[in-house]
């Protein structure tokens, strides 16, 4: 494993991994203490887990695009702390040849349509955004698809 990266996870990939003893190491887990948790966090690689149901036969996705429907921009609120008012995130994964584009629905919405949407995701996109404010430039992202997990 390299050190030279932290893991982010988000709450309900915490709790897929505990609970299917997925073995993935975590440096921290996305709540409201994450900003100042990241604004110490001298690595530069940056690598986020969320959890997502699709019918494919891989249990780990990663990630090339997301698109934002939690309704929230963890920008919003944190402009003096982050000293931004706006980031392009055009480009914010690092992409690979097999990387899907997950819908972000947050907590509520990916409990209730997460079987009509295609790789749909809780956080990752706001987890992803705070990290590009933070001027993290190497950041990757995967789900861990529940839907074979049993």
């Amino acid at each position: 494993m390299e050190k030279d990266k932290t893991i982010i996870i988000t709450e309900e990939a915490q709790t897929i991994i505990k609970n299917k003893k997925i073995k993935i190491k975590t440096d921290i887990v996305y709540n409201k203490k994450t900003i100042n948790k990241l604004i110490n966090t001298k690595n530069k690689k940056i690598i986020i887990y969320d959890v997502t149901y699709c019918d494919s036969k891989k249990k780990i996705i990663k990630i090339n695009d997301h698109i934002n429907k939690t309704g929230k921009n963890p920008i919003i609120g944190n402009q003096k702390k982050l000293k931004i008012d706006f980031i392009d995130i055009t480009k914010i994964y690092k992409k690979s040849g097999e990387g899907v584009t997950t819908t972000s629905l947050g907590k509520k919405g990916f409990k209730q349509i997460k079987t009509k949407t295609n790789y749909p995701s809780t956080e990752v996109c706001n987890v992803a955004i705070l990290c590009k404010a933070l001027n993290f430039n190497n950041i990757e992202a995967r789900l861990i698809n529940t839907f074979n997990l049993g």
